[in-house]
């Protein structure tokens, strides 16, 4: 699937950047495993995510039951995200990841996730969830029509040892399709 948004990267010089490219999204191969890795331990995700071993990305790779992409800008990667219970009628929208933020990479991700999932898969509900503490993110979320629908209070167990709060988010088929007909 081919995505069409207005280029900007490189957040010190968004400005400049005036052209329109296509993104792509494709599955996430072994060969994509050390990108993975690598975008984990960025500054605007690690405090958000848990980094998980080659072997864990290698297994989730082979698990039938869950999809990991790569979105695509001009052949280069620039983000992933990973679909679980895809086998479900209820979707798990489990990470979206950008290797540089405010790029526009994370809506182009989320919103083809909501396409595959209500369009290709016949999702019934797509949810996810989020720290509590990376509005970035929630605000991205909010702005594609999810509901905040409750918070796992400690729900998340952070790298340091501490506890920080799971913002449970979800979108309906009915709430999809409201949305796509107001577009």
């Amino acid at each position: 699937m081919t995505i069409t948004r207005a280029a900007a990267c490189k957040r010190d010089s968004r400005a400049a950047s005036k052209g329109v490219h296509k993104t792509k999204i494709r599955r996430a191969t072994k060969a994509d495993v050390a990108t993975l890795l690598g975008w984990f331990a960025l500054p605007h995700a690690a405090p958000f995510l848990r980094k998980p071993s080659a072997q864990q990305v290698h297994d989730a790779l082979d698990h039938s039951d869950r999809a990991l992409f790569i979105l695509e800008d001009k052949d280069k990667p620039v983000a992933h995200l990973a679909l679980l219970d895809i086998n479900s009628r209820i979707l798990n929208l489990g990470i979206v990841l950008v290797g540089e933020p405010r790029c526009g990479y994370g809506r182009a991700a989320v919103e083809w996730a909501k396409q595959f999932a209500f369009v290709e898969a016949n999702a019934h509900r797509l949810w996810l969830e989020v720290t509590s503490d990376n509005a970035a993110a929630r605000a991205l979320y909010e702005s594609c029509g999810f509901i905040h629908e409750g918070t796992w209070r400690d729900g998340f167990p952070a790298d340091d040892g501490t506890f920080k709060d799971l913002a449970a988010y979800g979108m309906l088929i009915s709430e999809f399709r409201t949305r796509s007909v107001g577009s």
